[in-house]
């Protein structure tokens, strides 16, 4: 078994587990797009994410409009997580910076 991926015009538009030949002889899609496999350098796709076919990878879902994707296709948001250790803030796209949502978390 192996997951595979609908990708129309480079979006991932569903995903479904079934062997090669299930896919091959007695699957039926004549909607437009392709099944792909997952690539071997291991990335994972996610509904909505792109897939780059000259790098076969998936590449995620954009967090927020203000992100950019970097040259290893990770979204990096535009300032720093301040304490990064530290999980209780989060990325606030209206004020453009990460927003403290609680206590800080103790030192490990």
């Amino acid at each position: 078994m192996a997951s595979y991926y609908k990708i129309v015009d480079g979006e991932v538009k569903a995903s479904m587990v079934c062997d090669a030949d299930h896919l091959a002889n007695s699957f039926k899609d004549t909607s437009p797009g392709d099944w792909v496999t997952s690539p071997r350098n291991g990335t994972k796709a996610s509904i909505g994410g792109t897939y780059d076919k000259a790098k076969d990878k998936f590449i995620d879902v954009q967090p927020y409009p203000s992100w950019v994707l970097d040259s290893n296709d990770v979204w990096q948001c535009p300032s720093d997580k301040p304490h990064p250790g530290k999980k209780n803030y989060l990325w606030d796209e209206t004020v453009g910076n990460w927003t403290k949502i609680g206590d800080d978390y103790p030192d490990e």
